[in-house]
């Protein structure tokens, strides 16, 4: 990489192989809850408690093994200086140790969840089917925020490639073949962010209707039915066609699906606070860092709240953020 550092490349090799780990975690904990469900298993503490036991510290414990393995044997091999070896494999054993506790967090975390969903009503339908749909949501979220931090250190990796090749007399073809990772990992994580965003409206989502289910005297249209399955929240009743004799589903009112990433922003806040006011929410953004589209920009302006406080602009985004309450309020969302 022409750093100067000759620990450069291997430090990043241990911090990948933390990242990676991480995600390969996330994806089991996914993975054995998907497959849990699929059995018609009742949720409960004890299983959510046991896969970060006995399954998510099974694999840190084995990369521990794998990677020193693999670096000892590329020591040897190479006849390179070995004083960095010990430390630099002890700094990644402690990493791998915080790496399951991390995991036992979460575990426990969605344990007590259950837990505290069940004890309400052990034996009611409609709460486990709701404490599925949280512990569901929050799994998926996981995975995919594990994916996008993994696929950001790739990034950054390859750009400090980039940069090394410009100080050195690489061919174009392989400065080419680099440049082309970086834009296919940079729009697989443009992706990865976007189902992220729609996954943390479904969390939100499902902690509501699961609110509003162990609430005293809440209504049937805030619960979750039995009827709900394939992660959809709050899906109606199956209702009898009249002119087939047969049944159908009728269909669950979904959210928008948005593109932009201000509008996926938006709408996390909406959800969390219906009554929010224009005005809030682009200081919101303006918080979140959130990147303003460029019909907005008056100038040297970059900020929602100058923005909206502009005559020819204000309008604008009060319509557009209107459309977004409106959205939410069809499909059942907010009220």
């Amino acid at each position: 990489m022409h750093n100067g550092n000759s620990m450069a490349v291997p430090s990043e090799r241990l911090q990948m192989h933390r990242l990676r780990t991480d995600e390969w975690a996330a994806r089991l904990y996914e993975g054995y809850c998907e497959t849990w469900q699929t059995q018609r298993e009742h949720l409960s503490p004890a299983f959510l408690r046991g896969i970060a036991q006995n399954v998510v510290s099974v694999v840190c414990s084995a990369r521990v093994g794998a990677v020193t393995d693999e670096f000892v044997r590329e020591q040897h091999r190479t006849g390179r200086d070995a004083n960095w070896l010990k430390p630099a494999l002890e700094a990644f054993k402690r990493d791998m140790q915080l790496l399951a506790h991390k995991w036992n967090q979460a575990a426990e975390l969605d344990a007590r969840t259950v837990q505290y969903m069940l004890e309400s009503n052990p034996e009611s339908s409609r709460i486990r089917i709701a404490a599925w749909e949280v512990i569901t949501a929050r799994a998926r979220t996981r995975t995919l925020d594990a994916g996008i931090v993994s696929i950001e250190a790739r990034i950054k990796m390859a750009e400090s490639s980039l940069n090394g090749m410009l100080m050195a007399e690489t061919p174009a073809y392989r400065r080419a073949s680099v440049e082309q990772s970086v834009s296919r990992l940079k729009e697989e994580r443009k992706e990865l962010r976007s189902s992220l965003d729609d996954w943390q409206v479904r969390l939100k989502i499902a902690l509501r209707d699961a609110a509003g289910i162990e609430a005293p005297g809440s209504s049937a249209s805030n619960a979750v039915t039995p009827d709900a399955k394939e992660n959809q929240v709050g899906r109606p009743r199956s209702k009898k066609d009249k002119r087939t004799g047969g049944r159908h589903q009728s269909k669950s009112p979904q959210v928008a699906p948005y593109r932009s990433e201000w509008k996926r922003a938006t709408k996390g806040l909406l959800i969390d606070d219906p009554k929010m006011s224009v005005l809030q929410i682009c200081r919101e953004l303006d918080n979140n860092a959130t990147k303003m589209p460029k019909k907005w920009i008056v100038g040297e302006n970059r900020s929602f709240e100058t923005a909206y406080k502009d005559q020819n602009v204000t309008q604008r985004i009060h319509t557009a953020i209107s459309k977004i309450r409106s959205d939410l309020s069809k499909a059942g969302v907010t009220r």
